[in-house]
């Protein structure tokens, strides 16, 4: 418990606050860690001295590292993500009939022909 006084509600909610700044924290730490050992465009080097930025000064070092590469974690997460899709599609057997080049799906819209016939 973070305050003398036994079970109080300041101290539930100090403490509640604290385990979610915790969670907070670790669930950043991940994502942050995850996207630093994916990389392909720096070093070793370079890689260390960011995971003991991010163990030594915590959220300035998770925060900082959010800041300076953000948009890049942004794309090199889409293009995984995409990657994955890819993957995913060409294990299935999914083939892209019907699909626009946006990748967005044909119209559902029934043919005129055969909606016609079917409704006389």
């Amino acid at each position: 418990m973070l305050f003398d006084g036994g079970f109080t509600f300041r101290n539930f909610v100090a403490d509640a606050f604290a385990n979610f700044m915790f969670v907070l924290w670790f669930w950043l730490f991940v994502s942050v860690a995850s996207d630093l050992f994916r990389r392909q465009d720096i070093s070793g080097w370079a890689k260390v001295l960011w995971v003991i930025a991010l163990l030594l000064f915590s959220y300035i070092g998770i925060f900082a590292y959010i800041l300076t590469q953000g948009p890049g974690m942004a794309e090199r997460s889409q293009v995984r993500a995409h990657q994955a899709g890819d993957d995913l599609r060409k294990i299935v057997g999914f083939k892209n009939r019907g699909r626009s080049p946006t990748g967005s799906a044909p119209s559902t819209r029934p043919n005129s022909r055969r909606w016609s016939a079917r409704r006389g």
